[in-house]
């Protein structure tokens, strides 16, 4: 197409009073001459719209005029606006022809642009397009760009390079439960190791199987676990033992048809994760069944968290175990599990838990009496054992010590012990569920627990000798005898023996440091540093 002087001096005055708003002149058809040809097919201008981003990439087609636009702009209808907040790149690519009508619609779209700060690019543009602009001194105002992949690294910025990155995210999924609170503090102690030494991106979610079944089930189950412990303890302990007895080495397929399992499988290849962390048995059963029948691929590691082993670990479709002592990978071993394939690293805890701080600093923050003995007194996540009696009665001993007492989730118990504080002779430091138990561990002398898996090994990474209280059958009663056993814990049938227990470690300083050695030595506080590292390898593997 030629140019000549007289025409391109009408060209830029036109574009001028466009820019300048004096003149809006676009003739504007019917609809239906818009949309129809003379023959009466019906024409299409737009061939795509894709969005990427925060960038909108209108490919066009056939002839772009005058007598088109108007139906470019109804094809886009009411979507426009939303575009108009989006960067905007054109595809001349199958375009056949233009006039300068398109040139006026161009500089109306890039003033809209520049109003809300975006961008507009040009991709194959045609040459009659390139002559306009280069006549109108425009050619700098629009981004011209020779081909789509330099016009997306362009206005898409990092966007391309955080996708590529994106694709060697490895997603790392655990299954757990709340219930009993240590499992779950297991995967995130885990999850917290796994932040400090990858070097690579992860992406990480925690899911407990109650929440595949129904919203509130996870709160049910809680309460009827902690009922049925508080309730029937004779009845768990035969259960427990049966269930060790008469367990069936072929994952039960009957598992299958019940919905929660289902559920579970939706999430997962909702999640597709490169590896599956299980920190409880059931879960743990639950995925290897769906790996024996070809559900899902990914590779699963199941975490031991008590110095026991219910039956429902031993799977033969599970990819590693982590497991507290040596004394247990023979029990994996003897099972059939290759030795190979099981990793004794101890019970993961949160890093912080290896680190030592200054306990006359920390007594002073908590506001604890210097010279006093600290006796701290926990039953677990949610606040189970006879805590209250417990206070009570250190209370009536008149032993010179001061208390902590964490009630967990158990409110009621935490506002029992806030009512009757002030009546009171011995100090008490009254604490609901906790973040910081590490430090309250840090300042204490002595500690009054159950002995459940997470607790007994962050105790023993800590040194701090225990006395146990309320065991229950199954997991507890195999904890509190490792405990007894490494010399770290000593163990009360009744609670008036509490105080006399008390009185004769405080008395003998030599048996209470005897004790927090011992509990070091069997201490494995870097299981979780050393669980993140074959996850990682696991998930590099594969």
């Amino acid at each position: 197409m030629k140019f000549n002087k007289r025409g391109v001096k009408r060209a830029r005055v036109k574009v001028r009073r466009i820019i300048q708003g004096v003149e809006k002149k676009v003739k504007v058809f019917h609809i239906k001459d818009i949309f129809r040809s003379k023959n009466g097919n019906i024409l299409s201008y737009i061939k795509e719209v894709k969005e990427i981003d925060g960038l909108a990439i209108v490919r066009l087609k056939g002839t772009i005029d005058f007598r088109t636009i108007p139906g470019i702009r109804a094809n886009i209808g009411s979507r426009i606006n939303k575009y108009l907040d989006m960067d905007i790149l054109l595809d001349f690519k199958e375009v056949t022809r233009v006039d300068s009508a398109a040139l006026a619609s161009l500089i109306q779209l890039l003033n809209e642009l520049k109003k809300r700060n975006r961008k507009l690019g040009i991709v194959n543009m045609t040459s009659v397009l390139r002559e306009y602009l280069k006549i109108t001194n425009l050619e700098f105002a629009v981004q011209v760009y020779k081909s789509q992949k330099n016009a997306l690294d362009d206005l898409l910025g990092g966007y391309l390079r955080n996708k590529k990155e994106a694709g060697e995210v490895k997603r790392i999924l655990f299954l757990t439960t709340s219930v009993g609170s240590g499992h779950k503090r297991a995967a995130e102690a885990v999850q917290a190791a796994l932040d400090a030494v990858s070097r690579k991106p992860l992406k990480t979610q925690t899911d407990t199987y109650f929440d595949y079944f129904l919203p509130a089930a996870e709160k049910v189950a809680a309460k009827v676990y902690v009922k049925t412990i508080q309730l029937m303890r004779q009845v768990l302990k035969y259960v427990y033992s049966h269930q060790k007895k008469e367990f069936n080495r072929k994952p039960a397929g009957h598992f299958l048809s019940i919905p929660l399992i289902k559920k579970y499988e939706k999430a997962i290849r909702s999640f597709n994760p490169d590896a599956i962390v299980c920190t409880q048995a059931l879960s743990s059963r639950f995925t290897s069944i769906l790996k024996e029948n070809g559900k899902i691929s990914a590779p699963l590691i199941a975490v031991v968290t008590d110095f026991d082993i219910h039956p429902y670990w031993f799977n033969e479709h599970v990819d590693r175990f982590i497991v507290p002592t040596d004394e247990i990978k023979k029990e994996f071993t003897a099972f059939g599990i290759a030795a190979d394939k099981v990793y004794a690293f101890g019970i993961p805890i949160h890093p912080v838990f290896s680190k030592r701080q200054n306990k006359a600093v920390l007594k002073k923050k908590m506001g604890l009496i210097e010279n006093l003995p600290v006796i701290l007194i926990m039953g677990g996540g949610w606040g189970l054992g006879p805590i209250k009696k417990a206070v009570l009665h250190l209370n009536k001993s008149g032993t010179n010590l001061q208390l902590i007492v964490t009630a967990g989730k158990n409110r009621a118990l935490k506002r029992e012990l806030d009512k009757i504080l002030h009546k009171l002779k011995v100090p008490l430091k009254v604490y609901g569920y906790v973040s910081n138990i590490d430090e309250l561990m840090e300042v204490s002398d002595i500690a009054v627990t159950k002995p459940g898996g997470l607790i007994s090994s962050e105790l023993l990474a800590k040194g701090l000798p225990a006395i146990l209280v309320d065991v229950i059958p199954g997991q507890e009663e195999a904890n509190s005898e490792y405990l007894i056993s490494k010399g770290a814990a000593c163990k009360i049938e009744k609670i008036n023996q509490l105080q006399d227990t008390i009185q004769g470690l405080l008395e003998n300083p030599a048996r209470l440091e005897q004790m927090g050695r011992k509990a070091k030595a069997a201490a494995k506080p870097r299981a979780a540093v050393k669980s993140a590292g074959l996850i990682m390898d696991t998930v590099i593997v594969t």
